[in-house]
């Protein structure tokens, strides 16, 4: 069954507004195919017929579950060697100074695996671990994901490059085949729902904030938009980790960002 290009114009551009993804005509296959999972789920007779229930859903459930659909989790632990690098050093270098709290966003959290190495990293690095407020907001705006990651299971295929001494200290055997994140590291980690394309709805401050592999699925207009909402929720001085095929070369922002490293950047306040 092809579909008919008027709905898919129609289906990009209502998701587009929600939330920022620009899928482009050259995308239209990839979705295609995660349409037909949608009309199949509820045995609708065609796309008309569905794109009528988006526009009488007026819960939003079933854009969100489209959303949901289109959103592409691709993750593991420690994801990104360098950025964990980069990482590691920062947090030996705190040893040297007092601090009172470390606040960190992972503002596109997926299935988990990155809030929960940072966790682990922190808490192999930092000496006063216990004895800081240290937390860690890990959102998405797929609800199924952030499903997946607050349950902190993960089959072994997931967890085979993680080094044995990890494994024991910050996981627990969930059956033959499941390892579940513990309690220590979970604790540190709050999970959200968030559209990063809406003005962030709390007013913390946050020393480190990864969002990686993201903006590649926006336009110029929305990766503004996107990184100057995150700039302003952070620290004098802190950090931005983008994913390393993104670039803010180009960008109209608000706010001074020093090139540290390959997608790592220090914000140096407002332009």
């Amino acid at each position: 069954m092809e579909i008919n290009k008027d709905y898919l114009n129609y289906l990009s551009h209502i998701i587009y507004s929600y939330c920022g993804i620009n899928i482009q005509e050259k995308k239209y296959e990839f979705l295609e195919n995660r349409l037909y999972r949608r009309l199949k789920s509820y045995n609708f007779t065609g796309i008309e017929e569905y794109c009528e229930y988006i526009k009488r859903d007026s819960s939003g459930c079933e854009l969100k579950e489209l959303v949901n659909a289109v959103c592409t989790n691709t993750t593991e632990f420690f994801r990104g060697i360098p950025h964990f690098e980069f990482l590691n050093e920062y947090f030996k270098k705190l040893f040297r100074v007092k601090v009172d709290n470390i606040h960190i966003w992972s503002a596109a959290c997926s299935s988990g695996e990155e809030p929960y190495s940072i966790a682990m990293l922190a808490a192999e690095n930092l000496l006063n671990f216990k004895s800081i407020d240290f937390k860690i907001l890990a959102s998405d705006i797929d609800s199924g994901a952030l499903t997946e990651a607050i349950t902190g299971v993960y089959n072994k295929s997931k967890i085979s490059k993680i080094n044995n001494k990890l494994l024991q200290k910050y996981f627990v055997q969930d059956g033959n085949d499941n390892f579940r994140i513990n309690e220590y590291i979970r604790k540190y980690i709050f999970f959200r729902q968030l559209n990063l394309i809406d003005t962030s709805p709390f007013d913390a401050k946050f020393d480190i904030i990864f969002c990686r592999n993201v903006l590649i699925y926006f336009d110029t207009d929305t990766r503004e938009r996107v990184i100057n909402n995150l700039c302003s929720r952070m620290k004098p001085t802190g950090f931005l980790f983008i994913g390393h095929t993104e670039s803010l070369i180009n960008l109209d922002l608000k706010f001074k960002l020093k090139y540290i490293q390959p997608s790592v950047y220090q914000i140096q306040g407002e332009n």
